[in-house]
């Protein structure tokens, strides 16, 4: 599936259901930022053994299928600059992330300043779409959010050279294929 040009990565976008491409690039047996199968493996070993919870994990976006879907970015090609996104099912890392950021918000949402107020606003757009992601725990002190960030640190390995690592927990499959058909059906639009 690797595509060797951007005009067959634009052909498979604009001639493939979204649905489709998305279940294929979940399925690939090896994303784009990886050399070979160990390097892979090493890579989502080290977050299966941070993160047990995980039922499933996938790279997602240019390390994945080497092509950015933003016809904004010109859908660009997967470069030195680009960052690692991760995928992570798991509903119970989805739930206890989702629950740590309805307790602070419980607790503190009239404290918190204009900027995180929106910025929650829009997490919640997210959350409701199936996935969510420790960073956007509005509190510096939490330990979840803690554990998660030092844990991404600990990823940017040579396996991906050395990028800066994104991930997100997805409550289930279907929410992963809902997000990224999504993606693909802007592309789409952008041809």
């Amino acid at each position: 599936m690797p595509y060797e040009t951007q005009q067959a990565f634009l052909a498979a976008v604009k001639g493939t259901p979204a649905t489709d491409l998305v279940e294929q690039w979940l399925h690939n047996p090896l994303p784009h930022v990886f050399s070979d199968l160990p390097s892979r493996d090493r890579f989502f070993g080290a977050i299966k053994t941070d993160w047990p919870e995980i039922s499933e994990i996938q790279c997602a976006g240019t390390s994945n299928w080497k092509y950015s879907l933003n016809p904004h970015k010109s859908f660009r090609l997967f470069s030195e600059l680009s960052d690692i996104d991760v995928i992570a099912i798991s509903e119970e890392l989805f739930n206890t992330t989702w629950e740590r950021m309805r307790i602070l918000h419980r607790q503190r949402w009239y404290e918190l300043p204009f900027f995180k107020r929106e910025g929650l606003r829009r997490n919640g757009e997210n959350i409701y779409s199936g996935f969510v992601c420790p960073k956007w725990i509005p509190s510096q002190h939490d330990a979840l959010r803690f554990r998660f960030l030092t844990c991404l640190d600990r990823y940017s390995i040579a396996e991906v050279g050395f990028r800066s690592v994104n991930m997100f927990f997805f409550k289930n499959k279907y929410e992963v294929i809902d997000y990224y058909r999504r993606s693909v059906e802007i592309a789409k639009r952008g041809l």
